[in-house]
């Protein structure tokens, strides 16, 4: 007699399915009564009370099933049956991705000069790995603990490897690594202002061009031996613009380190000349112009050089010079001619209006004083301080747009100029330093503003002065009518006798106010 006895089948998950979702159905086929279903275990948990029915299937509770194996166990007891019968089914739960592990190289983003390149890692077991080079597929055998590794040759410039690990789930993971070979060190050229060049502007933009295949890590650019922050644009051209560069050459050294560790150096150098005005702009070795005639004129009046070495080029015969100098005058030998060093070696002028004096002054001292005439009442000559901005020899004299030059003509240079043989012009409308074609007028307030001097005495000083010395006018104490100065020299300084003005105080006319 055979008798038919229904078992649970049809078991899904299949018995020994990876499964790659976590909320997966879990049931069975059963046809007969549920009453004969005795008792359901999942991962050894009694869940006999939350299974279901539906047509000829049991079904699990599986909300959420966790990452790993699952034993499902089902006891029945069919009709007629002796004694409890058993069914156990196992499945897995995979829906995580494969971890991949990278230990050589140690970084996603390389820089390297050897050719050899190994990647070495380590994945989830029993999962297979496939490295993508530049296109090229190769498949990578893992040990049973997952490590894998893979030897390439690199290609100069860059080189992308993609490592894929599939589990056996299928779930995938990726990793990404850039292996940059270069065995050639970066290029600087095409220097800017170019080598030995004369430059007018005192912010000249400062750049070389660097060419390169990958990437500058690093950028050096020094200025006369001191850092400077330069800047890389478009990854082909490196730029410094300064604020302002003193008078005189200036030493450039660009160095470029290219992310592999390969260098390249250029050096350079460009002599800047903005200004031919000495003491406008500090001025160190290898400037050029009349600024440095001008300071080497001083030089020789300090006895620190003599006639012949005033060239023009501050040379190292020069910087000797300027450095002594500093050193006897408490200045630090550097050799940079600026502010304080121009102050100790230039002179200045103080013009005592009452007195009909001007002193010439060195590092305070008077060293000579001149006899001079200045403003009438109606015309005084402006006091303060001053700075001389402009000289010229045997200047040419333009009549002023006022009602005393009205019938004035231009005047070329020669002995009918008011203003004699020079011109030394200060920051005022209203006052100059010159020369007169009338000396005998020296020692009386008699101009429209400015200060006179005998043409002799006009040509000494301006020697000795430059643009920017410095020039103090002293308040004058006037008598009401133009008259000579109360200490009125005999002879002036040619020795000639000086010729006093006619009873009518007769006042000529000069550039200005004069």
């Amino acid at each position: 007699i055979s008798i038919y006895i229904s078992a649970p089948s049809h078991f899904k998950p299949e018995p020994g399915e990876l499964l790659t979702s976590s909320n997966s159905e879990i049931s069975f086929q059963y046809s007969s009564s549920m009453s004969y279903i005795k008792k359901v275990t999942m991962d050894g948990h009694d869940v006999t009370k939350k299974i279901s029915a539906s047509k000829d299937r049991i079904i699990l509770p599986a909300e959420y099933l966790s990452e790993g194996n699952h034993e499902i166990e089902i006891v029945y007891h069919p009709k007629m049956a002796i004694w409890n019968i058993k069914k156990r089914w196992t499945f897995s739960v995979d829906t995580s991705f494969p971890v991949i592990s990278i230990s050589l190289p140690g970084k996603k983003e390389v820089y390297t000069t050897n050719k050899s390149f190994i990647i070495k890692g380590k994945t989830e077991v029993i999962s297979k790995v496939k490295i993508d080079k530049d296109g090229k597929i190769f498949d990578i055998k893992t040990d049973d603990t997952g490590d894998f590794q893979k030897d390439f040759i690199l290609k100069e410039g860059k080189n992308i490897f993609r490592i894929t690990s599939t589990d056996r789930a299928g779930n995938k993971s990726s990793y990404q690594i850039k292996a940059f070979f270069d065995s050639t060190a970066p290029k600087l050229s095409s220097p800017f202002p170019p080598d030995g060049n004369i430059v007018k502007e005192v912010d000249p933009l400062i750049s070389v061009t660097v060419s390169e295949d990958s990437k500058i890590n690093k950028i050096d650019m020094k200025i006369n031996g001191k850092p400077v922050s330069a800047e890389l644009v478009n990854s082909s051209i490196i730029k410094y613009k300064p604020e302002k560069l003193v008078e005189g050459t200036h030493n450039i050294e660009v160095e470029v380190e290219n992310a592999v560790g390969l260098k390249d150096l250029k050096k350079w150098s460009f002599t800047v000349d903005s200004s031919e005005n000495y003491g406008q702009r500090t001025q160190i070795l290898g400037a050029i112009g009349q600024d440095v005639k001008d300071l080497q004129r001083m030089l020789v009046l300090h006895n620190y050089l003599g006639e012949n070495d005033i060239k023009g080029t501050f040379d190292q015969k020069t910087l000797e010079a300027v450095k002594k100098f500093q050193g006897k005058n408490g200045l630090e030998p550097d050799g940079v001619v600026g502010p304080s060093t121009i102050d100790k070696l230039s002179y200045s002028i103080i013009i005592d209006l009452a007195q009909f004096n001007l002193a010439l002054v060195l590092d305070g001292k008077v060293v000579k004083n001149y006899l001079i005439a200045c403003g009438s009442p109606e015309y005084p000559t402006p006091t303060g301080e001053f700075i001389i901005t402009n000289k010229v020899k045997d200047p040419t004299w333009i009549p002023p747009d006022s009602l005393w030059a009205k019938e004035a003509e231009l005047t070329e240079p020669g002995p009918d100029n008011p203003l004699g043989t020079r011109w030394i012009e200060l920051n005022s409308s209203l006052v100059g330093i010159h020369g007169t074609n009338y000396p005998e007028t020296v020692g009386m307030n008699v101009s429209h503003g400015c200060v006179r001097m005998a043409i002799p005495d006009v040509e000494e000083l301006y020697d000795y002065v430059n643009i920017g010395t410095r020039v103090t006018i002293r308040d004058p104490i006037l008598p009401p009518t133009p008259t000579a100065c109360p200490a009125e020299p005999t002879t002036g300084p040619d020795k000639k006798p000086v010729k006093k003005p006619d009873s009518t105080g007769t006042i000529y006319i000069e550039k200005k106010n004069y």
